[in-house]
């Protein structure tokens, strides 16, 4: 009997299957959710300092500058692993950029339509980063020597609006989220080890009457048509099959005893005239 054809094996393939796949499902499910979790946290922070670093820019007159300090920001001069920020005006001309940058280009070419707004981004060396851009108008601010008339101040405001761009790194959480991802499938590998032994020996428990039932009847013969089945412990299921098979030998086993007393009528009464004959 091939396995397929085994109740057993059917039972086992469409347990595991059906186990394997809703635990598949439940820890892609788990996967996702942490991993939109993290990213959600880093794009929170990366936000944060997106805000806090437009809140720096500052115009005086036509001059847009940033009122910004290393020792303020230190995650921007790091040594590994920096952040990076640029400042462009609308048009695309650079204001400034962090050290942490180089010759290495950030922000979008274009001002982005939405204030803020997130997104994924390779450098140029191959540095894979979350990205945010703002866009800002930055403050007034009138020095001591001159001031301006509003006219003035508001075609400089206009002229002065800005897009902020600050990055940071994946490096750390990528490495976690495979981590993640390799902690989970090991998980679930052990899950469906475990869960194939308990398949196993669940129905090795479950079919054992069933295995019983299968020994009795392929000893019978001939000769022990009486031996009724045993339908104790059986399941319910099987009863009314044992009940049934039983009855079927009570007739079978009257059929063949009825048979075996006509023969011996049969050869009682053709040994009489035999022996006459002669």
């Amino acid at each position: 009997m091939s396995a397929i054809q085994s109740i057993r094996w059917r039972l086992v393939l469409g347990l595991l299957g059906g186990s394997g796949a809703l635990l598949v499902a439940g820890l892609l499910s788990l996967w996702l959710q942490i991993s939109r979790r993290v990213v959600a946290d880093f794009d929170a922070n990366l936000l944060a300092e997106g805000r806090a670093l437009t809140s720096l820019v500052a115009v005086n007159g036509g001059d847009i500058r940033l009122d910004f300090a290393d020792e303020a920001m230190p995650q921007f001069s790091a040594a590994t692993e920096p952040a990076y920020f640029e400042v462009r005006r609308k048009d695309g001309e650079l204001v400034q950029r962090s050290d942490s940058l180089g010759n290495l280009t950030l922000g979008p070419e274009r001002m982005p339509l939405s204030p803020e707004s997130i997104d994924g981004v390779v450098l140029g060396n191959g540095v894979r980063t979350r990205r945010v851009t703002l866009l800002t108008s930055p403050l007034q601010r009138e020095s001591d020597e001159s001031k301006e008339e509003p006219e003035e101040q508001e075609i400089h405001l206009a002229a002065a609006t800005v897009y902020v761009a600050v990055a940071h790194g994946t490096a750390r959480m990528d490495a976690f989220l495979d981590r993640l991802g390799w902690g989970i499938l090991g998980f679930g590998g052990s899950m469906l080890v475990g869960i194939w032994l308990v398949i196993l020996a669940t129905l090795r428990w479950s079919l054992s009457p069933l295995d019983r039932l299968s020994c009795e009847v392929q000893r019978l013969d001939a000769d022990s048509l009486g031996n009724a089945l045993v339908s104790h412990g059986l399941p319910a299921e099987l009863q009314p099959i044992v009940h049934q098979i039983n009855a079927l030998l009570h007739r079978l086993e009257l059929a063949f005893r009825k048979e075996r007393d006509f023969s011996a009528n049969v050869a009682h009464e053709l040994r009489t005239p035999l022996a006459e004959l002669r």
